[in-house]
């Protein structure tokens, strides 16, 4: 595996054959350690990826789900946060109308 990015955007291209062991322990830690580090943006080149198991799979799996719970969670607190704020809005008055 090797890694660079590119105006913005994390690439990770993968190399030969990624198996149950090493192989897809190394990809899912990797990939779980950029998102750590809020990378948002992020390839995955597999054009001399030569084969990949059920298990280099299923790391890819796992971290793509983590990632879509990390980004709920973002959009959640955001959500949150502007609700809390349009709340707390000096501008908006109650209606002195009795209705």
């Amino acid at each position: 595996m090797t890694d660079s990015e590119v105006d913005g955007v994390y690439v990770l291209a993968l190399e030969g054959r990624i198996v149950l062991g090493e192989e897809s322990h190394s990809l899912r830690e990797k990939l779980k350690r950029v998102l750590a580090e809020g990378k948002k943006k992020i390839v995955l080149s597999m054009a001399n990826l030569k084969y990949i198991h059920s298990a280099g799979l299923g790391a890819l799996v796992a971290v793509h789900y983590s990632a879509k719970l990390k980004r709920l969670r973002e959009l959640l607190q955001s959500s949150e946060k502007t609700s809390a704020k349009s709340c707390k809005s000096p501008n908006k008055r109650p209606s002195s109308k009795g209705y």
